[in-house]
């Protein structure tokens, strides 16, 4: 399956503390040979680590969406199901901003260490 960086796709996303996996949308943010780095996206709008959609019915998702930007995965390209659609270049640039924001905190919280 064809992928680009800010594509979204449906996804099987292993849960964190069980042996199993749930049908998500996941942003791909970069690609390595068998691996996707992915961000999560959640309907379920928390403000805490997390960029909500600007154009999310342009990018063909159904519902309101945030993209949760604390953490990404990896997932196998196997697990990718459905391509849904692509982020507006708007959602891109921001989320790229809060990311590179996200980075630099998380190097200066292990230089303090």
């Amino acid at each position: 399956m064809k992928t680009r960086k800010w594509d979204l796709f449906w996804a099987k996303v292993k849960y964190e503390d069980i042996e199993d996996f749930k049908i998500r949308p996941v942003v791909v943010i970069g690609e390595e040979e068998v691996l996707i780095s992915a961000l999560k996206c959640t309907s379920k709008l928390n403000k805490k680590f997390s960029y909500f959609v600007k154009y999310w019915e342009k990018s063909g998702l159904c519902k309101p969406t945030a993209i949760k930007i604390d953490k990404i995965i990896k997932i196998t390209k196997r697990n990718l199901e459905r391509k849904i659609g692509r982020l507006d270049p708007e959602d891109i640039a921001e989320i790229k901003k809060l990311l590179n924001s996200n980075l630099k905190s998380n190097l200066i919280n292990k230089n303090n260490d």
